[in-house]
């Protein structure tokens, strides 16, 4: 595992480093080395008292991870090869919703939405628990990066999670919601 401070680094001696250590991607458009990835995501750092919150974006290369930590103040990389990864997890927890006589978010279902857009629709008096994704990335080291996929969908981490090596242990376990 890498860790680099992308406050003072160049972009070409950072595609260097990560062409060195996880490969290049293998997707261009337009003449750009694009690779695939999710964002969406939330990491929060207690630093004493304060909590700094980073956006993430992780990137899949040919031979690992990148992702990409950003917050107000700085923003670094991790660079984690598949054979230091032991596991990556997405789990969200089953939302508990109360029955109401009128909801818009059984209104927005009904219409057919998926339950990561229509979940925007629950009224505050109908929530008893909603609990957020979370992306769960353990290292050989017993290092556990704990991430909160905010924004980011079901689908869209699925597809993502598939695509990933398999000499990874990839777990996917989403339960949406129960109306009580």
């Amino acid at each position: 595992m890498i860790t680099l401070d992308l406050s003072n680094k160049n972009k070409h001696n950072l595609q260097r480093i990560i062409g060195e250590n996880i490969g290049m991607p293998q997707k261009k458009i337009f003449g750009i080395d694009i690779a695939p990835g999710i964002s969406g995501i939330v990491f929060e750092d207690r630093v004493g008292d304060h909590i700094v919150r980073y956006k993430v974006a992780v990137e899949r290369y040919p031979k690992g991870l990148a992702m990409f930590f950003r917050s107000v103040s700085n923003s670094f990389l991790i660079v984690l090869p598949y054979e230091e990864i032991q596991t990556i997890s997405f789990i969200k927890d089953e939302d508990m919703i109360y029955e109401s006589s009128f909801s818009w978010f059984r209104m927005v279902r009904n219409l057919g939405f998926p339950y990561d857009k229509a979940k925007k629709f629950i009224l505050e008096k109908e929530k008893l628990v909603v609990h957020h994704s979370r992306l769960s990335i353990v290292t050989k080291e017993n290092i556990t990066f704990e991430l909160v996929a905010a924004s980011c969908t079901q689908k869209k981490a699925e597809t993502f999670l598939n695509s990933i090596s398999s000499e990874v242990r990839v777990f996917v376990q989403y339960k949406e919601f129960r109306i009580i």
